[in-house]
């Protein structure tokens, strides 16, 4: 292997990790790490398709256990829209 193709490859290497989305080890919770800042995203499925999500950077205050609340509220939220989405269509039904 030369040395312009051990450079290159090492270069290569470095662009797709600062690009990808990094694991937390906390379910749902990612995180991309800049030069300057870390940004926190979170990973959820809305009609059978995954979303990512910004919800803050370290420098303003968000960390690993905020984006998790937000995951969470989320959930709680979409869960309450599927119930009563799920009663309304239910009643609409038994009514002639």
């Amino acid at each position: 292997m030369s040395i312009y193709a051990n450079i290159v490859g090492k270069f290569v290497g470095k662009i797709k990790g600062i690009m990808a989305l990094e694991k937390t080890g906390t379910p749902g919770v990612y995180k991309r790490e800049r030069i300057k800042d870390t940004t926190y995203y979170i990973r959820y499925r809305k009609n059978g398709k995954v979303v990512d999500e910004k919800v803050g950077t370290k420098s303003d205050g968000f960390n690993i256990t905020k984006a998790k609340k937000v995951l969470l509220k989320k959930q709680l939220n979409s869960e309450d829209n599927d119930t009563s989405n799920s009663s309304l269509s239910r009643k609409s039904l038994l009514l002639p």
